[in-house]
């Protein structure tokens, strides 16, 4: 006497796809961006000397996390998403996460550490553009 199979549900998911996908492009495009933004701190590199022992720290901190998260993280994360590894999911949040704190932890440390050479210069720290509204321009002009 064998014991039949239930046959297969036509609706069952196959191979990647939905929600998936966009992890997948977020881990690709990552790499990319932080690489983008490395080669934008050549100027910062070049002036260092000129930057005081906290801003040196920050911008070194900054240049750290983009080689760590950005650089090196996504692609690990990928090669565990693609390994089907049980860790993946967590991983995956714990970098989303770190990713976002980051940013907030850098507009903190930046307003404390360079506000005052922008209110030397005249600018105010992330004030919009003109008189308080943002500025309405057209691509065109």
């Amino acid at each position: 006497m064998t014991i039949a199979q239930p046959p297969a549900a036509e609706d069952e998911p196959k191979g990647l796809g939905g929600w998936l996908i966009l992890v997948i492009a977020i881990l690709v495009i990552s790499p990319a961006f932080g690489l983008l933004e490395l080669s934008k701190y050549e100027f910062v590199v070049r002036n260092f000397a000129y930057l005081s022992g906290q801003q040196m720290v920050l911008v070194a901190v900054e240049l750290a996390d983009l080689l760590l998260l950005d650089v090196l993280a996504a692609p690990i994360i990928l090669y565990l998403m693609v390994k089907r590894l049980d860790l993946f999911p967590g991983v995956f949040i714990i970098w989303l996460v770190a990713s976002v704190a980051v940013i907030f932890i850098y507009i903190v440390f930046s307003y404390l550490l360079f506000s005052d050479s922008l209110v030397a210069q005249g600018l105010e720290f992330l004030a919009p553009p003109s008189g308080g509204e943002l500025s309405r321009r057209s691509p065109m002009r």
